[in-house]
């Protein structure tokens, strides 16, 4: 549930199928200018796509295919895809390693039950020349997956600043703008209900609000284990949160991990981290970054959240 709360302005929105699931452009316009913003949602989501198709390890005639196909050492990369893999690369340090994106074959095999070995080797954009060049050993493979979702959302939403209310969903990251006297209520649905219709009871209301005299930029992402969830040979269940440390499915006791942050790609990498952490861990660590809020539901049936959370509830 996504929805604007303004006085002066109305709601545009466009849907469609994107990155494996749906993208979801949200503007606030008066209404003369109603026209003006479907189109500015519809040109947004076409840019989503190309971005989306750049970075997809679906096809294989994709940038990030062609890179973990090449054989050389160091690969010339365009720009889309060397700006997406320097967010990976500071996501992996802001996160001491817990959010990867080199564990593609991890996340193959785990499919299967299989394991691969850790120490694929360290990796890096040289952005010396152009095009920017990717250097790591011909062995490393990249998924990008969520990484590339919360950045993709962020870019769009950057298409669309001079649009008072903003919200892009790509397929649960979420990039907003909020400008004075717009609020945005995001519902975090409660992933315990197996309800078929999709129309799931929430978890919990944020509210997000502009500033009195100025525009804010927020991120929301929700990261969990109770989605991409398959069943081994033997009966176990897996899920798609590989944890760099064992090369598995995380064995954690957070089932699902909701972030507000400054952007969408934050909020998506402290939510993922959170969850492959644990409660134990994820704590401490939702304290030193960039969180400005976080709820974590556990197996237990408890939610346990960052200090001051309510300010941020609707």
């Amino acid at each position: 549930m996504m929805r604007a709360d303004t006085a002066t302005s109305e709601i545009v929105s466009w849907t469609a199928p994107s990155m494996g699931g749906r993208l979801t452009v949200v503007l606030t316009a008066g209404p003369e200018r109603r026209a003006d913003a479907t189109n500015a949602a519809r040109r947004t989501a076409q840019r989503v796509d190309t971005w989306a198709a750049r970075l997809t390890r679906f096809n294989s005639a994709s940038d990030l295919c062609r890179l973990n196909d090449a054989l050389d050492s160091r690969v010339a990369v365009r720009p889309t895809l060397a700006a997406a893999l320097s967010w990976a690369a500071t996501a992996e340090r802001r996160t001491d390693g817990v959010v990867d994106a080199t564990l593609l074959d991890a996340r193959l095999a785990a499919e299967h039950g299989d394991r691969t070995p850790l120490g694929r080797g360290r990796w890096c954009v040289l952005n010396a020349a152009r095009p920017a060049v990717i250097e790591r050993p011909p062995a490393v493979r990249f998924d990008l997956d969520g990484l590339a979702k919360g950045w993709i959302a962020d870019r769009a939403a950057d298409l669309l600043s001079a649009w008072p209310g903003v919200a892009v969903d790509a397929d649960g990251d979420i990039a907003i703008t909020a400008a004075p006297g717009v609020e945005w209520l995001i519902g975090v649905a409660d992933p315990r209900s197996d309800s078929a219709d999709g129309d799931r009871p929430m978890l919990a209301t944020l509210r997000l609000t502009g500033g009195e005299l100025w525009s804010r930029r927020y991120g929301v992402a929700t990261s969990g284990t109770s989605v991409h969830r398959w069943q081994l040979a033997g009966g176990a269940a897996a899920h798609h949160l590989i944890d760099p440390r064992t090369g598995r499915p995380a064995q954690t006791d957070v089932i699902q991990a909701t972030v507000v942050a400054p952007s969408a790609r934050e909020a998506e990498v402290v939510a993922k981290a959170a969850v492959i952490l644990g409660s134990d861990e994820a704590l401490g660590f939702l304290h030193r970054s960039a969180a400005l809020a976080a709820l974590l539901l556990l197996e237990s049936g408890d939610v346990a959240c960052l200090p001051g959370v309510d300010a941020w509830l609707a």
